[in-house]
């Protein structure tokens, strides 16, 4: 009986079992990295985040996918905005594209905290991504999407936050809109 069970869970570590595969869990986020991300009133620096995940922003993309906790994975998000690499642009639009139609709960917040860090660093490429969510029903990604469209300073923005701006019924959003154009429209 020792036996069979042995080989049982070889073949289930292999991923496995009579000729099924077994799903392994995603890997574990290093207990330094997710400390870094669990304060709740600041994100980590970009040094302290490149310490604990040892240059690999991989690890970084894979929290903010995980099932960890929502609060950790948002800072995870919110994060990536300050690294400018392609696997964070990368991440960031899979992200929003998949969480685009939320509607609340934690992936209104997700999707909140990827557009804010697309923002930051997705320049031009990031104005056709983000312009649609202008038009979402949150107030509060409405707001979060101008603001974002602004820190591109990509001109490809004003369109989109002008043709807004003259339909926009929520004060919060307008004044966002209104500070955005500032910034990147002539």
């Amino acid at each position: 009986m020792k036996l069979r069970l042995s080989i049982v869970l070889l073949a289930a570590a292999a991923g496995t079992t009579a000729g099924q595969s077994v799903e392994v869990a995603p890997r574990a986020a290093s207990p330094a990295a997710v400390d870094a991300l669990s304060a709740i009133d600041f994100l980590p620096t970009t040094a302290t985040l490149t310490t604990v995940l040892q240059g690999n922003l991989q690890t970084l993309v894979d929290i903010a996918e995980s099932d960890i906790d929502p609060g950790v994975r948002l800072r995870a998000y919110r994060s990536l905005g300050l690294f400018d690499t392609d696997v964070t642009r990368a991440a960031l639009v899979t992200t929003i594209d998949g969480y685009r139609t939320a509607r609340e709960g934690t992936e209104l917040l997700h999707l909140i905290a990827a557009v804010e860090a697309l923002g930051q660093v997705g320049r031009d490429s990031a104005v056709p991504v983000l312009a649609p969510l202008l038009d979402a029903e949150s107030r509060d990604l409405r707001a979060t999407t101008a603001r974002a469209l602004g820190v591109t300073k990509a001109g490809a923005a004003c369109a989109p936050l002008r043709a807004r701006q003259s339909q926009e019924p929520t004060g919060q959003v307008r004044i966002a809109i209104d500070t955005a154009i500032a910034s990147v429209c002539p």
